[in-house]
């Protein structure tokens, strides 16, 4: 049963996002699902680009992902920059309620997404057993090792930036295309993309009509295929085996 989301979030998007690329931004995982899943509260539905936490505020929950792509955003001069992204089985916040009591960044949806919260005192129980505790230390484990950028963002080109989020998209929402390819299941505007690569709509719509041109997309509207020769299936396939 889905539920509205908290009262306070928030339907603005970002002012300027800008985001990293490489392997080191995406985060592979091969722990399992949470183990306690008794404890957490019924789904709450959140909107593209909608907010589900804000840094620097008191951390009243952890919300754990059921569907959709989540990302984390810090704040480099005065703007929202995309840190790394989070699907389906990751637990959000967990460092807050671990540490200062507080969100380290900000969470917004960047696809429709579910998320199931978890209480601080619920988690604090949940912590008490075993099997929770080695899940943690595997997730914070897995953070660590993808190394997330935190710098030096803006002046990375757009175009492996916007391949590198197509290719966690298609991770994370992709569909099998008739032709052989991936689909995006989930409708991406050029405008949308251009805000998470901090990039103008007209620099962002050039970029994706080269990657049209060599067919490493397939573009229909608002929706996306990445073609069965296409070098971004090739990546998808490749990483498919760290994905829970």
């Amino acid at each position: 049963m889905k539920r509205t989301s908290q009262a306070d979030r928030q339907q603005a998007e970002p002012t300027r996002i800008l985001v990293g690329h490489g392997p080191q931004r995406t985060v592979s995982r091969r722990i399992g699902a949470w183990p306690a899943e008794s404890l957490l509260s019924s789904e709450v539905s959140f909107q593209q680009g909608e907010l589900i936490v804000r840094a620097d505020t008191l951390a009243r929950s952890l919300f754990l992902v059921e569907r959709g792509i989540v990302g984390r955003f810090v704040d480099i001069g005065g703007r929202e920059v995309l840190e790394g992204t989070r699907t389906r089985g990751w637990l959000l916040g967990a460092v807050a309620a671990l540490t200062s009591g507080k969100y380290e960044t900000t969470i917004r949806a960047v696809t429709p997404s579910v998320l199931r919260p978890l209480g601080i005192h619920e988690f604090a129980q949940a912590r008490r057993q075993l099997d929770v505790s080695m899940w943690l230390n595997e997730m914070f484990a897995a953070e660590i090792g993808a190394g997330l950028i935190r710098s030096a963002l803006a002046k990375t080109p757009i175009q492996p930036i916007i391949e590198e989020l197509f290719v966690e998209f298609l991770r994370a929402e992709g569909r099998p295309a008739k032709n052989g390819g991936i689909r995006l299941s989930v409708q991406m505007s050029v405008t949308s993309l251009a805000k998470l690569v901090g990039a103008s709509r007209e620099h962002t719509s050039r970029v994706l009509g080269d990657l049209e041109a060599v067919g490493t997309l397939v573009r229909v509207g608002g929706w996306f295929t990445s073609p069965v020769d296409s070098p971004l299936t090739s990546r998808v396939h490749q990483g498919a085996g760290n994905r829970v």
